[in-house]
């Protein structure tokens, strides 16, 4: 399995036509993999930049289906695009988890991730199905790699790396180490590193460490209007696909 970033976009920054726009242009400098968000009126665990992105774009589009229709725009210009979506629960609810899926289906949408998680979504979504992005725990709870053990290869697990330094289970201080330990215990399934990756170097230790791809945040979004930061950033990222 060849390593990847996913590089995230939030779907209406400041308007759905730029965040389209630069999606355009992730793609022409090489970006095949794409992670878009859904306005959430109640958006906890977002930096105050991406809340005040979801908050002007509930205020400028307040219905989902322009959302909706902006993926397929994207999808459709873009058929071999791997397009990533994360959302919160509150967004799934008022949408209706039914529409939801059915047009995650229609889209085509690669992945969900469910901010704060949600087992009971996650469930009905994985019934209708849809790829659920889980997230592996941090202390590599045995029981859990065990299960991951017995799903086998077809899921797509997160791993934190801003957050791994602060604990060593079993003996693993690296991050290699713990990917490394997680695949020791047989799990097979697509393990992505996420939060946290700024530059590089954060990039290539996660590809070192045997990890399928990374889930890059906002830090490239951060960027826009300073082109020669942004494609500096973008491009070593790039350059460690494989």
């Amino acid at each position: 399995m060849r390593f990847r970033p996913i590089y995230y976009i939030s779907i209406a920054c400041p308007t759905i036509e730029n965040s389209i726009n630069m999606i355009e242009q992730y793609i022409a400098h090489g970006a095949d993999a794409i992670q878009v968000d859904m306005p959430s009126a109640n958006p906890l665990y977002e930096t105050e930049f991406i809340a005040q992105c979801m908050a002007q774009a509930l205020r400028s589009y307040p219905g989902y289906d322009i959302y909706w229709d902006a993926l397929r725009r994207v999808k459709q210009a873009h058929r071999e695009l791997e397009l990533h979506l994360v959302v919160y629960p509150d967004v799934i609810e008022r949408i209706g988890r039914d529409r939801f899926a059915a047009c995650c289906n229609e889209i085509e949408i690669a992945s969900v991730m469910i901010a704060g998680g949600s087992r009971e979504l996650s469930c009905f979504l994985l019934g209708q199905g849809i790829t659920v992005i889980g997230r592996i725990d941090r202390m590599l709870d045995t029981g859990q790699l065990l299960q991951l053990r017995e799903e086998g290869a077809s899921g797509i697990y997160n791993f934190n790396y801003k957050h791994h330094r602060e604990v060593a289970p079993h003996g693993c201080k690296s991050f290699a180490e713990k990917i490394a330990y997680i695949r020791r215990m047989g799990v097979t399934c697509r393990i992505l590193a996420v939060e946290g990756i700024a530059d590089e170097q954060m990039m290539r230790e996660v590809k070192e460490a045997g990890a399928d791809g990374a889930l890059v945040g906002n830090v490239l979004m951060r960027l826009w209007g300073d082109d020669a930061a942004l494609w500096s950033l973008f491009r070593a990222f790039e350059a460690l696909k494989e």
